[in-house]
């Protein structure tokens, strides 16, 4: 429960977007892919110059089960100087947002194997942060992203990803 306290903190005591725009040069929507646990086709929608929305489907190696999550996340720019001369971008993020979590019949933890739950609803809270190349429409990032699942029951997970985006 502290890491979402701690983020909606963060999103209360945001600063006004600061002196750059998204991505310099890049389009609104970006589509990679995230490696990790778990790994996911991804994609981002900057709705301004500072929020974005962010989705997956991604699957759990470690506990066999699909996820569809959907978040709100906001970039501080500015916060970490840009690299290479102002060629490469580096917003830190945070969000919070929802995941629903499918699996098959025997259920969605190691030590829950017998459950037979398919279905499980949380909330989850996205801390990242990207390198964007204002030359090129890629953005690389480092994601660790700690969830709670609130139905059927309560369990605290934690969650990471090296990915990239390509954008349009």
């Amino acid at each position: 429960m502290r890491p979402v306290l701690l983020a909606l903190l963060c999103l209360c005591a945001l600063p006004a977007a600061a002196s750059a725009k998204r991505f310099a040069g890049h389009g609104p929507f970006g589509l990679g892919i995230g490696i990790g646990e778990p790994t996911a086709i991804t994609a981002k929608y900057f709705l301004g110059d500072a929020p974005a929305a962010q989705f997956g489907a991604s699957w759990s190696f470690r506990h066999d089960w699909l996820a569809l999550s959907a978040d709100y996340v906001h970039h501080m720019w500015g916060q970490i100087p840009n690299l290479a001369s102002g060629q490469l971008q580096v917003p830190w993020y945070v969000g919070i947002g929802g995941v629903v979590l499918l699996a098959d019949d025997d259920g969605f933890y190691d030590n829950d194997k017998d459950s037979g739950d398919t279905f499980a609803l949380g909330a989850r809270v996205p801390v990242g942060v990207a390198l964007a190349w204002t030359n090129a429409p890629l953005e690389v990032y480092l994601e660790i992203v700690p969830h709670v699942i609130v139905i059927p029951g309560l369990h605290v997970d934690i969650g990471g990803q090296i990915g990239a985006r390509y954008y349009f």
